[in-house]
């Protein structure tokens, strides 16, 4: 990415491409291609499965996202209450958790936050704002060497974040559709032993254009 940061709906998509233009050398297991990838911000190869649809140019694109360096859990004073906010380190980015009912002026919160919690030392971090009873969240992504800070409209890492935090707390697997402003994603996170094994995330990827850019 333009950052250095990791994408996991970047790496999706130039996985179900792959798969799309033919790519040669890549493994298919029965109706599934096997893709194997090295992504920014990811130290270790990112696994995709594309499974093609009746239409030539949507996939649906899975990937086994990396899990989560570290998390921790704090209180951030905001107006005239405390919201619970849950921090998820991922390689290459790091996620907050907000609770965001309450939360009238989000640009406002992202600037008071960033500013009080010094976050200049991240190189790319998310707010993932979280409507429990919409099961809806809304990404806010901030990247430090290119300044930006972008309203996604999907966020696959924010939405890893967001399954891991749900099933620690419940301390269980987790299978949950998430709604985000682009569509919705499929997450489902493997708890075992204690721990979380896996999380993986799955959606549809449509070509909608090709075409030459001359720089």
């Amino acid at each position: 990415m333009m950052g250095g940061e990791f994408c996991g709906n970047a790496a999706r998509s130039l996985a179900a491409y792959m798969v799309y233009s033919s790519y040669p050398g890549l493994n298919k297991i029965e109706d599934k291609y096997l893709v194997e990838l090295e992504v920014s911000g990811a130290k270790e190869m990112v696994s995709c499965e594309v499974l093609p649809t009746q239409k030539s140019n949507e996939f649906c694109s899975k990937i086994n996202m990396p899990l989560p360096v570290s998390t921790d859990e704090f209180k951030f004073d905001y107006e005239n209450g405390s919201l619970n906010i849950v921090k998820v380190e991922l390689p290459g980015i790091t996620h907050f958790i907000i609770a965001c009912d309450g939360i009238k002026d989000k640009q406002d919160f992202f600037t008071k936050f960033k500013s009080e919690l010094n976050l200049d030392e991240l190189d790319a971090f998310g707010l993932m704002f979280y409507e429990a009873h919409k099961n809806f969240l809304e990404p806010l992504v901030y990247v430090r060497e290119t300044e930006s800070l972008f309203w996604e409209r999907s966020c696959v890492s924010g939405t890893t974040a967001l399954a891991y935090a749900l099933s620690y707390d419940k301390k269980e697997n987790l299978s949950i559709e998430v709604n985000e402003p682009g569509g919705k994603l499929l997450v489902e996170a493997s708890w075992c032993d204690g721990k979380i094994k896996s999380i993986k995330l799955d959606g549809k990827v449509t070509i909608v254009a090709e075409g030459t850019l001359h720089i």
